[in-house]
């Protein structure tokens, strides 16, 4: 079966642009980040001293991610479809079953944005070792540092709402006219709404010291991951349009 359309639509609506992302954690020396600690030193004893045990550090926190990921964009709402004014004496079809469609249809809304990625945290720093003197009770093991944490990953956009569709007005003089004729006025369908931001990771943890006898490390805690905020609000549709389409009275 042949078809025929005749078809007026409002422009989409923009899509959200994607949120800004977190910084990731970098450690530095200046902050005192993810830094390895210090071996412990020995020091023997003499006939006038006892001997001495400097112990090893531990090592610092990594770096935290700095500031969380911003909100996705919000869709823009789907322009407002024309009115048609449509004025036919009669559709000439050659085929005696095609079909002709008149679509009057509002814009779709646009796509929220998508959240912003959270930061990542940096790694925490090693720990220092011990002198093997010392190890026996003297000094702590040594621990590593924790993993720095992450942050916040974006909330999505909402998604914007779909244009009502627009009206048809005229009239016809052929009174079969309407009878291959179906007429849409429809509403635009809404956007879909950004999706979450992903949320910053925790950095790994540093290792902690091996203990006598150990062969498999240890490591500190990781730091902590950010939050996953949700997806952005749901768009509406438009309302369909009003058709008055009569037939022209002589």
């Amino acid at each position: 079966m042949t078809q025929y359309t005749i078809s007026v639509q409002g422009a989409p609506g923009n899509n959200g642009a994607t949120g800004t992302s977190g910084l990731n954690g970098v450690n530095s020396a200046a902050n005192n980040t993810g830094q390895n600690g210090a071996n412990g030193t020995y020091t023997p004893g003499s006939f006038f001293s006892h001997s001495k045990c400097n112990c090893a550090t531990n090592g610092t926190n990594g770096a935290n991610g700095i500031g969380d990921a911003g909100k996705g964009g919000d869709g823009d709402n789907g322009g407002r479809c024309p009115n048609l004014n449509l004025y036919v004496n009669e559709f000439q079809v050659s085929e005696a079953a095609a079909v002709v469609n008149i679509l009057i249809e509002g814009g779709k809304g646009g796509d929220g944005g998508p959240g912003g990625t959270g930061g990542n945290g940096d790694t925490g720093g090693n720990a220092g070792t011990n002198a093997s003197q010392c190890a026996n009770g003297r000094c702590q093991p040594a621990q590593g540092g924790q993993g720095g944490n992450g942050t916040n990953g974006g909330q999505g956009g909402n998604a914007g709402n779909g244009s009502d569709g627009g009206d048809l007005y005229g009239y016809y003089t052929t009174s079969n006219v309407l009878r291959p004729v179906f007429i849409q006025p429809n509403g635009g369908d809404p956007g879909n709404p950004g999706n979450p931001g992903t949320a910053g990771q925790g950095g790994k943890g540093g290792q902690n010291e091996l203990l006598p006898g150990q062969t498999e490390p240890t490591y500190a805690f990781p730091g902590n991951n950010g939050l996953q905020m949700g997806g952005g609000g749901s768009g509406n549709a438009g309302n369909p349009g009003v058709i008055n389409f009569k037939q022209k009275q002589s």
